[in-house]
Order: C-alpha cells, then structure tokens, then sequence
C-alpha cells in the first residue's frame, strides 16, 4: 500500500468532484429545460420558472373567445410600375455593361500607377566640419 501526502490526494479528487458537480448541472438543466412537470416544479421551487401571467383587461376584452388566430387585414401594395419591355431590358443590360468595362479600364489604369517604383530617397548633405574658436 502506498502512503500518500494531502497534495496527491486533492489531486486525484478534485478532477472526481468537478466531474461530479458538471454532471449534475448538466441533469439539473435537462430536467429543467425538458419541459416535464417535474422539472417545471421543482425550477419553480427554485425560483427559476414562474407561470405565465394572464392578459391585461384590454387584450382579454379585444379578443374574440373562439378566435385561435386571427388574420390582419391588409393587402399586397400594388406594383408601382409596369414591368420593362424586352428592349428597355436590352438597353439596361447595354448600359451595364458599358459601365462595367469603364470600371474595369479604371482598375486597370490604378493597377498599372500602383507598379510605379517608388522613388529614391533624397541624399542628405554631408554634415558642416566642426569649428574650433
């Protein structure tokens, strides 16, 4: 049998302990979040649920008692315009494309500036020799 100190003895309980209390949190909040009674009591026990209040009196007087859903009236917006003809499609696809190659030529133009090599360092004048008085 081999003797051991207090330090290797908190050492190989502590990763048991922590594993104990994981575990159980981990029951804890499925038991809670499954939504069985159970677990709905015992968190309201707790005081981590709480039951759902009833409507204020305007909102109990505003609904209908056989009305499980009710539908909000309102209509689609009509079109606001008619939709383009084959040739205004035509002429928008043309225009894209124009402004597309524009685009494309100005890359090109910033591409090419960018490959400019940088220029040289200006030479400083050697320093003024030192005057003795």
């Amino acid at each position: 049998m081999r003797i051991m100190n207090h330090r290797q003895i908190r050492r190989q309980a502590r990763p048991v302990g922590h594993a104990a209390v994981a575990c159980a949190a981990l029951v804890a909040g499925a038991v809670a979040l499954g939504g069985c009674s159970a677990g709905k009591s015992a968190a309201k026990m707790v005081g981590f649920a709480t039951d759902t209040p009833p409507p204020a009196d305007f909102v109990g007087a505003a609904r209908r008692p056989d009305a499980a859903y009710m539908k909000i009236p309102r209509d689609l917006p009509a079109r606001p315009s008619e939709p383009r003809k084959p040739d205004d499609v035509k002429a928008l696809e043309k225009s894209l494309e124009a402004t597309r190659s524009s685009n494309a030529a100005a890359g090109a133009e910033a591409q090419a500036a960018g490959k400019t090599p940088a220029p040289t360092p200006a030479k400083a004048p050697p320093p003024e020799p030192a005057t003795a008085e």
